[in-house]
């Protein structure tokens, strides 16, 4: 799809758990982070994330702050 981000949180398996559609002109982080809101609620055995090198450094903190 021209001109979209899709951001995407799968599990180990690569099931879709949560997806998100953005403008493409959405910075990647932001995306993310959109994604993540609400997500310990809706899974709260959710522990670790494993994300691409493009999510570093101001990413990593919110994660940290946000999310334990």
């Amino acid at each position: 799809m021209k001109g979209r981000k899709r951001h995407l949180l799968v599990d180990t398996q690569g099931s879709v758990l949560k997806a998100k559609v953005l403008a493409a002109n959405t910075a990647d982080q932001e995306g993310a982070k959109q994604l993540l809101q609400g997500i310990q609620a809706q899974f709260p055995r959710l522990r670790h994330l494993w994300v691409d090198g493009g999510y570093r450094t101001t990413f990593v903190t919110w994660v940290k702050e946000q999310l334990g």
